[in-house]
C-alpha cells in the first residue's frame, strides 16, 4: 500500500498496512444502528406521505382543531349547540346539523386510519429494535410496508 510522506508517494510498512486495514473494519453494531435508523426514517416518510392524503392543504391551526371540532360536532348531533360549528355552518351557508354530520363522518374515518397507522408504526419500531442484523431490519420494514399496503387498499386508500 502507498502513503504520502512530505508530498511524496511512499510504500507503507507491513505494520502500517495492517494497522490501516484493521481501522477499516466496520463495527457490526454501528452498521446495525445505521440500518435501524435508516429503516425508521423510511417508515416515517411513508407514514407522512400516506397521512398527507388527508391533511395536505389544511392549515396547521385547522388541523390542530380537528379533535375539538369532533367533540363540538358530537355536541350538536346530541342536540346541543356550538359556536364553532355554527360559525363554520354560517360560512358555508349550510345547517349546523349538516356540518356536524360531515365532521363526525370525517372524524370517525380519520381516527380509524390514524389508529391503524399508529399501531403499525409502533409494531414496526419494536420489530426494528428487536432485529439483530441489517437483513432482519429490512425484512421487518418490507413486511410492515406490505401489511400497510394491504390495510390501505382494504380502506380504499393508497399507501
Amino acid at each position: 500500500m502507498k502513503k504520502i510522506v512530505n508530498g511524496v508517494l511512499a510504500d507503507m510498512t507491513a505494520d502500517e498496512t495492517t494497522e490501516w486495514e484493521q481501522r477499516q473494519v466496520i463495527d457490526p453494531a454501528v452498521v446495525l444502528a445505521a440500518e435501524r435508523a435508516r429503516a425508521s426514517v423510511a417508515m416515517l416518510q411513508r407514514i407522512e406521505a400516506f397521512t398527507a392524503q388527508f391533511t395536505a392543504g389544511v392549515p396547521a391551526a385547522e388541523l390542530a382543531s380537528w379533535p375539538t371540532k369532533a367533540l363540538h360536532a358530537e355536541l350538536v348531533l346530541s342536540g346541543g349547540t356550538s359556536e364553532m360549528i355554527d360559525a363554520e355552518a354560517a360560512a358555508l351557508g349550510i345547517s349546523a346539523q349538516t356540518v356536524a354530520e360531515q365532521i363526525a363522518v370525517a372524524a370517525a374515518k380519520y381516527t380509524s386510519i390514524i389508529g391503524a397507522v399508529t399501531g403499525m408504526r409502533r409494531k414496526t419500531e419494536a420489530g426494528i429494535a428487536a432485529a439483530e442484523t441489517p437483513e432482519q431490519v429490512q425484512v421487518v420494514l418490507d413486511g410492515a410496508l406490505q401489511t400497510a399496503q394491504g390495510m390501505a387498499e382494504a380502506m380504499g386508500l393508497t399507501f
